[in-house]
């Protein structure tokens, strides 16, 4: 039908589009259609799915990230769908905490036991609004929810139990620790969390819900007094808080700990678990409830500037444009761009032609409305996550702000934050710089920065055992500029700044499996160059090649990798019979080993140096992790000790071949140290 009113079309570019492409229309309308007038000689009967295993297909799913066909194809098909080991349902009865007596009894066998699980109802995001709504104590055959606002006999069995000796399991521990403290009630003997050894079996799944976790690992149901998954938190008029879901869920994890606890013995990561990532929790709990204090007034000045320059940028935009548009949509930006200034378009997409990133910065040394866009889009983006953000971050209560670590969001093993996200302020970017400038150290104290320097070099190094690379880091030169020498055959001594820049180019993105084509788009130079760059790197560095080579070899074989502290990390792309795919597995197949086992160094760090503040009894508290980077709040007096601390903790986290060389420095706030 359009094609039959197309002279009605006044928009001239639009029905010359539509004339020149009139034979892939018609061709893309009958893809479209589905025939459904084929003579098809099928038994239905045989092509009916026979017995299978939910658990397999999720497996799969997963180990192929597909996050969200994984949690959707478990919303679909319950337990009940696929094949399920036999096992007796467990009966899990209610302990009415209103009753003394049974509650007495429950405290008792609890006792004998020696161990509970414990599942906590939170409400709220961030440490400054989080609240427990109920607890559930699950034991040997019976559970007890209790209200922690409502006085009963199962309140104060349940504050006995939490802070006494005999051992918790939790599902997602510290956010539920965190809750209970700000309850009133204290978590001591935290020993298991499910969530942190499901994500260790498998880091790829992105999200631990017990649910998943339960129906991946378990093959028992569980009933709490007839109560079935489906059951949901319910509270009994006279006000004692009775649970039926929270007190499942608390089954489940003492039924599920044993699973988990024997599936990290076969994978070799008990250690990793319970030295590493479990004291972990406890730790960055410690960073979420201390905080980190914000200058306001900084911020606020920010985000008025950067509305200033939102709106100069903008209007810079429109003049060039001669009109104004939504510079937010891809397709009036590419109409203004390509159709009406005539720019050079440098990429398609199905839909039309590209206005991403790598296209505005292919234009932007000859277009000026490139650049501007560019910036527009940063200063954008600044605003939303950070500039008009962080002021209503502050917590009425303490005046700090107090962010969210999550140690169980990336595949590699490194930690990820949010409210705000810290990873993701620009690196030694004058804006970036700004922005770090507004959290500050407490008066009369000082925020002492640690960072590590070139660690996953340096564990290259290590793995790698390439003489030269070993010999470079012993003698603390600069493994860029040495590379840069190399690379364009000059002394060390008449390296430029932009010679070291392409050689820090080709040492971090040549080994994690760059291709000249990339490294020719990252540097601006023929790809011929960039090639002629990756072979004279792989000649000098002939040690990096063979650990390259092994990794994706050893890989490949066994179908996963692992850092030097036993993390692995699944790459099922490496079988793909797509290049593409392949390529990808291999560069994960390298990348993992060096980012995983730098995310563990920092982790033990972070331990080895929580544990030693608390030790020696110092008021200097750890309060923010960023990639390979420490931030302590050093108090007054203690500034020596807290390097000193600080220095030793890092340095000695991992044997290395090399040394792991530490930058350290007190500052007032946080963006002197980038200056």
């Amino acid at each position: 039908a359009l094609y039959d009113r197309l002279d009605e079309i006044t928009a001239k570019k639009r029905k010359q589009s539509l004339e020149e492409n009139r034979e892939i229309a018609f061709l893309s309308r009958s893809l479209a259609v589905i025939e459904t007038g084929l003579d098809l000689d099928i038994d239905l009967q045989s092509v009916t799915a026979g017995d299978w295993d939910a658990g397999e297909v999720v497996d799969h799913l997963s180990s192929l990230e597909f996050r969200t066909l994984a949690r959707r194809f478990t919303e679909m098909f319950p337990p009940e769908a696929g094949e399920r080991s036999p096992g007796l349902p467990v009966q899990v009865s209610l302990v009415d905490p209103g009753d003394e007596g049974s509650v007495k009894e429950f405290g008792k066998r609890v006792g004998e036991e020696c161990e509970m699980a414990v599942t906590v109802s939170v409400s709220g995001g961030s440490w400054c609004d989080l609240t427990a709504e109920a607890v559930a104590i699950a034991a040997g055959d019976s559970a007890m929810v209790v209200d922690p606002e409502v006085p009963s006999p199962g309140l104060d069995e349940a504050r006995d139990l939490l802070s006494g000796g005999c051992l918790k399991y939790m599902h997602y521990g510290k956010q539920g620790a965190l809750a209970l403290e700000k309850a009133g009630l204290t978590l001591a003997a935290l020993s298991f969390d499910t969530a942190l050894a499901a994500y260790l079996e498998n880091p790829s799944l992105g999200t631990y819900n017990l649910d998943d976790v339960w129906e991946r690992n378990a093959s028992i149901d569980v009933e709490v007094e007839g109560a079935q998954a489906s059951g949901e938190l319910t509270l009994f008029e006279d006000g004692g808080a009775m649970g039926t879901r929270l007190a499942l869920d608390a089954a489940r994890v003492l039924h599920l700990k044993p699973v988990m606890e024997a599936k990290l013995e076969d994978l070799s990561m008990t250690s990793l678990f319970l030295e590493i990532e479990m004291p972990l929790a406890g730790v960055l709990a410690g960073l979420e409830r201390e905080g980190v204090a914000l200058d306001v007034t900084v911020a606020s000045r920010l985000s008025v500037e950067a509305h200033e320059r939102l709106d100069s940028l903008e209007r810079g935009i429109f003049d060039i444009a001669g009109h104004e548009f939504k510079i937010g949509s891809t397709r009036q930006l590419a109409e203004v761009l390509f159709n009406e200034l005539g720019l050079p378009p440098l990429k398609r997409t199905k839909t039309g032609y590209s206005t991403d990133s790598s296209v505005l910065e292919g234009l932007a040394a000859e277009h000026e409305i490139a650049r501007l866009l560019l910036e527009y889009r940063e200063y954008s983006k600044l605003t939303s996550t950070y500039f008009d953000v962080l002021p209503g971050l502050v917590c009425p209560s303490t005046g700090r702000v107090h962010g969210t670590f999550n140690q169980l969001a990336t595949s590699t093993g490194r930690i990820s934050s949010s409210t705000p996200n810290l990873q993701n302020i620009p690196v030694r970017t004058d804006i970036g710089r700004r922005i770090r400038a507004a959290f500050v150290a407490r008066p009369g104290w000082k925020m002492l920065v640690a960072d590590y320097s070139q660690i996953e070099l340096r564990v290259l190094a290590h793995v790698s055992s390439d003489p030269l690379l070993l010999e470079a880091f012993a003698k603390d030169e600069d493994v860029h500029a040495d590379t840069a020498g190399q690379l364009f055959g000059v002394e060390e001594s008449e390296v430029t700044p932009e010679m070291r820049r392409v050689a820090k180019m080709v040492n971090f993105g040549v080994v994690y499996g760059m291709s000249d084509f990339g490294l020719a788009s990252r540097l601006g130079i023929p790809r011929d160059e960039a090639a002629g760059f990756i072979d004279r790197y792989f000649d000098r560095y002939s040690g990096v090649r063979s650990y390259r080579d092994a990794c994706i070899r050893e890989t490949a074989a066994r179908g996963y990798t692992e850092t030097l502290f036993g993390r692995r990390r699944y790459v099922p792309q490496l079988k793909s019979d797509s290049r593409q795919t392949r390529e990808l597995g291999e560069r994960l197949a390298v990348n993992t080993p060096l980012q995983g086992t730098a995310a563990d160094i920092i982790k033990k760090a972070m331990v080895d140096a929580d544990r030693a503040l608390h030790s020696e009894g110092m008021l200097t508290r750890m309060t923010l992790q960023i990639h390979d980077e420490l931030i302590f709040e050093v108090a007054p007096g203690e500034e020596d000790a807290a390097v000193s601390l600080a220095e030793r903790c890092m340095s000695s986290a991992c044997y290395m071949k090399v040394p792991l060389k530490v930058d350290m420095g007190l500052y007032d706030n946080w963006g002197e140290a980038k200056s």
